[in-house]
């Protein structure tokens, strides 16, 4: 995730509304979302589940899902 521009985007969205803003694309990895949460209001996690989903055999993605959830909030709390 390119964090200058996410950054520029932000300030540009800021200046024409005070609600809080949460980033959603580009968050791949846990250190993305760290960065992203420094700067917005939220981080939304999708394409990085996904990719869990798509790589993990059916009878385990509840429990690889459920231990990258925890990862990603642990690291964000």
């Amino acid at each position: 995730i390119e964090m200058e521009s996410v950054a520029a985007k932000l300030k540009e969205i800021k200046q024409v509304s005070d609600l809080p803003v949460a980033v959603g694309f580009g968050i791949r990895t846990i250190e993305d979302a760290k960065a992203v949460a420094k700067i917005a209001e939220g981080v939304v996690i999708g394409s990085a589940f996904v990719r869990i989903i798509e790589k993990t055999i059916e009878n385990q993605i509840v429990s690889e899902l459920s231990l990258q959830a925890r990862a990603y909030a642990d690291a964000l709390a």
